[in-house]
């Protein structure tokens, strides 16, 4: 399966949506997985690190509206958390990084720092643009943001799958951040409800397809 071609894969099929998340860490890709309100983030968050582990690549994440407590698999790892709380207890776990969301130039130099100091193979993961959107008002100041990030990830060979929640943000902002992603992937719900690995805990949810296509700003209906 390649991430060049448009393809579909229902959110059922893990084995489908397993191999897109492999070529892309695989290839250094930058992925922007466009998710609903059906679509449980922490656990997709889940399978891109287990995908990354099988494949012998190093991960960092970097979270936003996901909490590091959410997840077992979070425990011991990398986490640069962009989040307005004061004090929080978790900044006594050497491996959490507490960013403020309004302190763009210190989100900046973390990531460099972490795609300095590694050497070998690396994959930047996690949900930190919908936080980053939420803060940043201006247009012009997020493109220079994800072009800063984008051209010092690609060129040091790093690859980035981050999610946004599309129904919270304007499509014009959306579009301006797929310009600097490789590939799109679309969470895209179906009108048949179906219990999914990725729909939010405690409640079912419309089976969802993952869309992926070579043009980066259309998707299939």
């Amino acid at each position: 399966m390649s991430l060049s071609k448009s393809h579909v894969v229902s959110a059922g099929e893990a084995g489908a949506v397993i191999e897109v998340l492999r070529e892309a860490v695989n290839n250094s890709s930058l992925v922007l997985v466009q998710t609903g309100a059906e679509v449980n983030v922490t656990r997709l968050i889940e399978d891109i690190l287990l995908v990354a582990e099988s494949e012998k690549i190093d991960t960092r994440l970097l979270l936003g509206p996901t909490d590091p407590l959410d997840c077992q698999l979070f425990e011991k790892r990398q986490i640069g958390w962009l989040t307005w709380e004061e004090n929080d207890p978790q900044q006594g776990r050497p491996t959490l990084t507490i960013l403020k969301p309004s302190d763009l130039v210190g989100l900046r130099l973390y990531i460099s720092d972490i795609i300095s100091k590694e050497h070998g193979r690396l994959a930047l993961i996690g949900d930190f643009l919908d936080t980053v959107f939420t803060s940043v008002s201006s247009n012009e100041t997020l493109f220079i943001l994800v072009s800063q990030i984008a051209t010092r990830m690609k060129s040091h060979g790093v690859a980035g799958i981050f999610t946004v929640s599309e129904g919270l943000h304007d499509e014009a902002r959306l579009a301006l951040v797929r310009r600097f992603a490789d590939k799109v992937v679309r969470i895209k719900p179906s009108s048949e409800s179906t219990k999914s690995r990725h729909a939010p805990r405690n409640r079912p949810a419309p089976e969802s397809l993952y869309q992926t296509r070579s043009d980066r700003s259309i998707f299939l209906p």
